[in-house]
C-alpha cells in the first residue's frame, strides 16, 4: 500500500529552503569574505587583462545560467507533482542546464563584451568605456551577486526535489515562479550584505528564521 503524501504549499517549500540555507551557509560577512578570497586567488594567478577577461566570461556564464535555470524552474514548478519531475534528484537536470550554457559562453561573451550587442550588461559596458578605473570593481560586484544567485537557485532545486519525494506540492499558481525567484534574489542580497538582517520576503518566509518541514 502506497503511503499518502503530505501536503506542502509553496511557502512551506520556501521556508524549508531558508532554514536549510541558514543552517548550512556561513554568516553573510564570512560568506562574502570567502567569495572575495576566491577572486583574490584567481587575480594572483593572472595578469590584469586576463583577470578582467575571466570575470567577463564568468558573469556572462552565470547570468545565462540563472536565466535558463529560472526558466526551467518555472516549467518544473508547473509540473512538479507529475511522475518523473525531479524523481532522480536535481543533478541530471542541473548538469544539462549547465552544459548547455557553457557551450555557448564564448560566443555570448564575444557578442556582449566585444561586439556590444544583445542588451546584456549595458551599464557595465558604459563603465568600461567611460570609467575603466572602476570597471574591475563593477565586474567583481556582478560576479559576487550572480555566483550567489546561481548557488541559491540550484540549492532550491535540491530542496524542491527532496520535498517532492514525500510531499504533494501545492499552491502552484501563475504567481508562484516570480514569488520563488524573488525570494532567492532577496536571499542572495542578504548573504552579500545588501539588505539588513531580518528583512522579510513575505509574512511566511523570513530568510533569517525560516522553518523546516
Amino acid at each position: 500500500m502506497t503511503e499518502e503524501k503530505k501536503n506542502a504549499g509553496i511557502n512551506d517549500v520556501l521556508a524549508t529552503f531558508s532554514a536549510h540555507v541558514k543552517e548550512n551557509y556561513p554568516e553573510p560577512d564570512l560568506f562574502k569574505s570567502n567569495l572575495q578570497n576566491l577572486l583574490s586567488e584567481k587575480q594572483e594567478r593572472m595578469d590584469a587583462d586576463m583577470y578582467i577577461l575571466s570575470l567577463e566570461k564568468n558573469i556572462v556564464f552565470l547570468q545565462e545560467l540563472v536565466i535558463e535555470g529560472e526558466a526551467v524552474l518555472e516549467l518544473t514548478l508547473g509540473q512538479i507533482n507529475e511522475p518523473g519531475q525531479l524523481d532522480d534528484g536535481p543533478e541530471p537536470l542541473l548538469t544539462e542546464i549547465e552544459n548547455g550554457v557553457k557551450a555557448n559562453t564564448a560566443e555570448r561573451h564575444r557578442e556582449v563584451f566585444v561586439e556590444g550587442v544583445g542588451g546584456m550588461f549595458e551599464e557595465l559596458l558604459e563603465v568600461k568605456r567611460s570609467d575603466p578605473g572602476i570597471y574591475q570593481e563593477k565586474l567583481e560586484f556582478n560576479y559576487f551577486f550572480l555566483m550567489t544567485h546561481r548557488m541559491l537557485l540550484f540549492e532550491f532545486f535540491s530542496i524542491l526535489a527532496a520535498l517532492k519525494a514525500d510531499h504533494h506540492i501545492g499552491e502552484i499558481d501563475e504567481a508562484a515562479p516570480a514569488h520563488v525567484t524573488g525570494h532567492i534574489q532577496m536571499t542572495a542580497n542578504y548573504y552579500l550584505g545588501n539588505i539588513a538582517v531580518g528583512e522579510i520576503v513575505d509574512a511566511e518566509t523570513d530568510i533569517t528564521t525560516g522553518k523546516t518541514l
